[in-house]
């Protein structure tokens, strides 16, 4: 009688029950693993830190030349009542005017502790001249989440470009 064919599969020779139980935690965990780290990446887990926020803040409202969903959301969820006026925001309740070539607003510095911070930004370009110059964002940590509580210019500079 001859033996099995070459390549067929010969009795008892699969993937035993607790190595596929290993290999299939392995993957579950990898999979866990990548979607922390994509969260993380994206700013969604939590509220990331208060630079994160004053960036955010920054870019997505202070920055913004038009009003839509994403800029309610960070000036709804990202700032604290009182900043707001103890009001959630909509569209009528803000102005925005368009950028020119060569507006620039970034985040130079954010001083954290443990339930505050400041952030301080420098404004340049800006078609409102008067709007140039140094501000400082205060931010509180409240229930986990960093929000911007304050927002103040510390130094006007008309002539920033």
């Amino acid at each position: 009688m001859a033996g099995p064919a070459y390549g067929s599969r010969q009795p008892g020779r699969g993937l035993r029950p607790a190595t596929i139980a290993i290999l299939a935690v392995a993957v579950l965990l990898s999979l866990v693993v990548a979607g922390v780290v994509v969260l993380q990446l994206m700013g969604a887990w939590g509220n990331s830190s208060a630079k994160a926020v004053a960036e955010r803040f920054a870019g997505g409202y202070m920055a913004a030349e038009t009003c839509d969903d994403s800029v309610l959301k960070i000036v709804n969820e990202d700032t604290t009542s009182s900043f707001r006026g103890g009001q959630q925001m909509t569209c009528a309740d803000l102005s925005f005017v368009p950028n020119p070539d060569g507006f620039q607003l970034t985040v130079d510095e954010v001083a954290q502790g443990d339930t505050s911070a400041t952030a301080t930004l420098t404004m340049k370009g800006s078609s409102q001249p008067e709007q140039n110059g140094t501000y400082e964002i205060a931010l509180v940590k409240s229930d986990g989440k960093w929000l911007v509580n304050s927002l103040r210019q510390t130094l006007a500079d008309v002539n920033a470009v």
